[in-house]
């Protein structure tokens, strides 16, 4: 008993009351020490177990002893209980820990829910208690939502609880049994705010609705008051007879009060009744039904009152209306008397454009008068029999019958004047193609596709780079350097001739000038390509100045920077540019090359040569490519003008196959002189075409012009010089060769001397050698 008590001490920290108090090591230790006082006492109750029922065997005829070792053998039997029961403690620490751990977690948010519950409770008191005014239906519905979140929360925690009450687990059932009485709580708490906010929610429903409806009933009574003053200043003005306009005007305002009164009554009556449905099913008290009932009286009244009034002034509307339709109607058959003269002898032109402005008028004007009639003249009135008001609206039936045929009239004169309009046009745009084609076989008629007028522009050509590289070498400018060619400011053909004759540039050989590369006929022809009959001063330093060609789509700048310049133009292919700079400027922020130039309209600016990856913007052209250039483009715009104005015709014919019949037998009478120009545009590509070949072939030919001349000049001059060595050979041979083949035919016993001999052989090996000398240098 000592020892199971021991157990009981020992294992008293392994309840769940001091389980989830203590750490794991100290767990670990108690159930060590448990263990092993448990292992004490099972040996001890062993022992005490057969020594009581050794004595039972002993005393088994001495019932007083046998009933003392039954009693004993009883508390063995209790300390064993008690020792099995800690044991069970002990083996179950695990188990029963972690259960705790989890009912513990679900304890935690209980705690939470009844802390949230808690505050919730008091917030619903407080916005129960407040002023209802101050509650909207916002903020109540909000509260009615976070109370049924709340509500949900512990809903799902009391179903979590509710698994736990059905764990086989004891030691779990047992926890979870401590905490449902909580949680039931909790839920009482949540379910009683959930009912207050209801409850004050329905309140605040019923009390917006009977705002609703007052609001409705307000506005009602406000507009009948418009109405009611509409009325008034109605009956004034008729009783005061301050004329049509007047009594007009107020029936607007009257009309526009009732048809706005109507429109408010109407739908004040459609929300009183929804409002109505609404609250019948709610619980009112009896002066919310009182108040109800009031402001459906108030609305009756309203309405009332308006019908009332509509009914006074009717009659009194009436013939206001009779004499504002017969004024207006009036108005409308003077405007027409007005026309009718004018459309008798209406033709096409700038009167039937007057005309059409007139019968617009007047069909506003109808238009009005037809809309005013039907506003002011009700169903009522148009089916009764007031036979004023029917003579009003016949009338009007039948001025719009004229006016549909006027109108009929007036197309007819448009359709005749468009198709007048359309074929001036047509005409006007061929005369344009044909002044066009005249200009641009002005471009053209200076080209020429005669090989010696092209092989003459090839040679100014020649002789004006030429003068180019002599003005560098002189360090001249054009104008001192063609001084001595001018007389009296122009250009004389022999000076012109001289010069050229003599410039070092022009010679076969420049280190030598005696040979000029051109002859005398060849430079007149050249200065006859500057003009036929005299050549400028200005004109033949024209020739001088440096151009440039567009080949690619770039801008003209302000700046020869390109960063902060603005631009001037784009510049269009092949568009032809004035250098006005000697040489191109480096922009050093990005690195490109920029010349100055000057545009044809006279526009000046910067302009890029070519970008960083090599695309070519402008390049160098040279005097006879800016004609060929030029005439290029003017033929290529005379292309696409003759193209553009052929679309325009067809366009013009094929669009009017209905109602402007006349057009297409009119532009048909064009197409011979558009086939002219178009022939004439053939025969100027073929010129071009032409010359540029031949521009091509001359060019190349007179490329290799120089190296030809060169070389005729040195054959010339190794020709004299071998003569001039022939010259030299010659008297030699014929002293040198009679007299040797005369001592070789003599006998030797003559007179012959050895001294002959030895003479003629010298002179014969100088011959020799005089001929050797002559073979190397040819």
């Amino acid at each position: 008993e000592e020892l199971a008590k021991k157990v009981a001490e020992v294992a008293s920290c392994l309840v769940d009351e001091e389980l989830v108090k203590q750490s794991r090591e100290q767990i670990q230790k108690a159930t060590e020490e448990t263990v092993k006082a448990e292992e004490a006492a099972n040996y001890a109750i062993q022992d005490a177990r057969r020594t009581v029922s050794a004595r039972q065997a002993e005393t088994k005829d001495n019932e007083t002893m046998l009933q003392e070792l039954t009693d004993l053998q009883q508390r063995v039997d209790v300390a064993r209980s008690e020792v099995v029961k800690q044991n069970r403690l002990c083996s179950s620490v695990d188990h029963r820990l972690h259960a705790l751990q989890i009912v513990e977690k679900v304890a935690d948010e209980i705690a939470r829910s009844e802390e949230q519950v808690a505050r919730m409770a008091e917030l619903v008191a407080k916005a129960v208690a407040s002023d209802p005014d101050a509650v909207t239906s916002e903020s109540l519905q909000q509260a009615e939502e976070t109370a049924m979140a709340l509500y949900k929360k512990v809903k799902s925690q009391s179903g979590e609880l509710d698994s736990h009450l059905s764990s086989r687990d004891e030691a779990r059932r047992e926890a979870a049994r401590k905490l449902n009485e909580r949680l039931r709580s909790v839920l009482q708490k949540c379910e009683d705010a959930h009912a207050s906010l209801r409850s004050h929610g329905q309140k605040l429903a019923i009390r917006n609705a009977m705002a609703d409806c007052l609001q409705k009933v307000t506005e009602t009574e406000a507009a009948v008051k418009s109405a009611r003053e509409a009325e008034e200043a109605f009956q004034k003005a008729t009783k005061e007879a301050e004329g049509v306009q007047a009594e007009s005007a107020t029936m607007t305002s009257l009309e526009a009060a009732n048809k706005e009164a109507n429109s408010i009554i109407n739908n004040s009556k459609s929300v009183l009744a929804v409002k109505r449905i609404f609250l019948k099913r709610q619980e009112l008290s009896t002066s919310e039904q009182e108040e109800l009932e009031q402001l459906q009286k108030r609305l009756d009244d309203s309405t009332q009152q308006l019908l009332e009034s509509k009914k006074v002034v009717s009659d009194r509307q009436h013939e206001v209306i009779k004499r504002e339709l017969s004024g207006k109607l009036q108005e409308v058959q003077k405007m027409f008397e007005a026309y009718r003269g004018k459309a008798a002898g209406l033709e096409a032109g700038p009167e039937s454009s007057k005309a059409g402005s007139d019968l617009r008028s007047l069909g506003r004007a109808l238009t009005d008068l037809d809309r005013l009639a039907m506003s002011r003249l009700s169903a009522r009135y148009r089916d009764s029999d007031h036979a004023s008001e029917k003579s009003i609206l016949k009338e009007v039936e039948d001025m719009k019958v004229e006016l549909e045929k006027w109108h009929k009239q007036l197309e007819d004169l448009e359709v005749k004047g468009l198709t007048q309009k359309l074929i001036q046009e047509s005409f006007e745009l061929v005369d344009v193609l044909e002044k066009k084609l005249e200009r641009t076989e002005e471009v053209v008629a200076p080209l020429s596709d005669d090989p010696q007028d092209v092989s003459a522009m090839v040679f100014l050509q020649a002789i004006v780079q030429a003068l180019q590289r002599s003005f560098v070498r002189l360090g001249q400018s054009p104008e001192t350097a063609v001084t001595q060619m001018i007389h009296e400011d122009k250009v004389v053909e022999e000076k012109f001739v001289s010069a050229m004759r003599a410039l070092q540039e022009l010679q076969v050989d420049e280190s030598n000038p005696s040979v000029c590369l051109f002859s005398e006929e060849e430079l007149k022809a050249a200065y006859r390509v500057c003009d036929k009959t005299e050549v400028t001063k200005s004109k033949f330093l024209d020739y001088f100045k440096a151009r440039y060609v567009c080949v690619n789509l770039v801008t003209m700048t302000d700046q020869p920077a390109v960063k902060g310049s603005k631009t001037i133009k784009k510049l269009a292919v092949h568009e032809i540019l004035e250098a006005l700079g000697s040489e191109a400027q480096k922009d050093e922020a990005s690195g490109l090359l920029r010349v100055k130039v000057r545009e044809k309209d006279g526009k000046e600016g910067y302009v890029t040569l070519e970008s960083i990856n090599g695309t070519t913007f402008i390049k160098t052209i040279l005097p006879h490519q800016v004609m060929m250039t030029t005439v290029e483009v003017a033929v290529e715009e005379m292309a696409e003008a003759l193209t553009s104005t052929a679309k325009q015709l067809d366009s013009k014919m094929r669009g009017n196959n209905g109602p402007l019949p006349d057009i297409k037998a009119e532009v048909t009478k064009l197409r011979p002189r558009i086939a002219q120009v178009q022939q004439t545009l053939n025969g100027l590509k073929k010129k071009v075409s032409t010359a540029k070949k031949l521009l091509a072939e001359i060019e190349e030919k007179e490329s290799t012009r120089k190296q030809e001349a060169m070389d005729r000049y040195e054959a010339e001059r190794m020709i004299n010089s071998a003569k001039d060595l022939m010259d030299l050979v010659r008297p030699m041979i014929s002293e040198v060769i009679p007299a040797a083949e005369s001592l070789k035919a003599a006998d030797t016993t003559s007179s012959c001397t050895i001294q002959e001999l030895v003479k003629s052989q010298t002179a014969l090996e100088n011959l020799y050698q005089a001929i050797v000398d002559l073979r190397q240098k040819l």
